[in-house]
């Protein structure tokens, strides 16, 4: 099992509340998925602050928490690393959680306003023709080498992203087309970052 200490690697930390030598079974961003040993990052959202679900991560079973702002009354059994900003820590953690999945691969990815889809289509069915396991990500539907699923996410935020990945990664697949907005939110952004990734264009048709 993965310790919090193993993926707090490159995170510049503002201060640590607790120890870093725990477990950790899960990462969430929503307090609502939150199960025994996880970790929940406390996201400032369009609409929403995660901070103000802390107290409920917690007592549904949470061990660690990334924030920006310790709560007024933390708990003392809880390890509170906080740092300057949540999202960044989320895309490198989430990375480091999953084995860094996007170091494997060849990651090629496709920004822009219109077309995304079509040419991440296009170059996922050149890419598996030249006999390549590839996979794709879309805002219609991913693709872990030939087995299409439903995209849940126009675009998928740091956790799915690197879950995502890291099956892809487990299905021996050596490249994986992306598609997605990146710009539009600084969590999504920051999911860009996070990726070690060889090809990053921006397309305009």
């Amino acid at each position: 099992m993965v310790l919090l200490r193993d993926i707090l690697a490159d995170i510049p930390l503002v201060k640590l509340i607790g120890t870093s030598d725990i477990p950790i079974a899960e990462i969430t961003a929503d307090s609502r998925q939150v199960r025994p040993g996880s970790l929940f990052f406390a996201l400032r959202g369009l609409h929403t602050d995660g901070h103000q679900f802390i107290e409920q991560a917690v007592a549904q079973g949470a061990v660690a928490v990334v924030c920006e702002e310790i709560p007024e009354h933390p708990s003392p059994h809880i390890s509170y690393v906080t740092v300057s900003d949540s999202a960044l820590a989320c895309g490198i953690m989430a990375g480091h959680f999953f084995g860094d999945p996007s170091k494997h691969m060849q990651v090629v990815g496709v920004t822009g306003t219109n077309g995304k889809t079509t040419v991440v289509t296009l170059l996922y069915q050149l890419f598996s023709r030249l006999g390549f396991r590839t996979g794709l990500i879309s805002t219609v539907q991913n693709i872990i080498v030939d087995k299409p699923e439903p995209a849940t996410h126009t675009t998928p935020d740091a956790i799915q992203l690197h879950r995502l990945l890291a099956r892809m990664h487990q299905q021996g697949c050596y490249t994986c087309i992306h598609g997605g907005q990146f710009a539009c939110h600084p969590s999504e952004a920051h999911c860009r970052r996070a990726l070690h990734r060889r090809y990053f264009h921006q397309y305009h048709p």
